[in-house]
């Protein structure tokens, strides 16, 4: 699964946990309903700051690994 991909799962994961619906979401991190599903749908590339404020609103940290490839 590309890395992209996996992100939106994490983001549909953490939600979910949180049981937020998308307006929960955005309304804690100041967006709007369209733009998570937008996010969620995979129709929008988030910045590395817009993922911090999905972290922060939801008490988690990011942590991004370089590992290698596997053949």
């Amino acid at each position: 699964m590309e890395p992209f991909y996996q992100i939106i799962n994490q983001l549909l994961y953490l939600r979910k946990e949180r049981n937020l619906t998308q307006k929960e979401l955005a309304e804690l991190i100041n967006t709007t309903q369209s733009c998570v599903a937008r996010l969620e749908s995979g129709k929008y590339n988030p910045s590395l700051r817009f993922l911090q404020k999905i972290a922060d609103a939801c008490d988690k940290k990011i942590e991004i690994k370089f590992i290698p490839k596997t053949c």
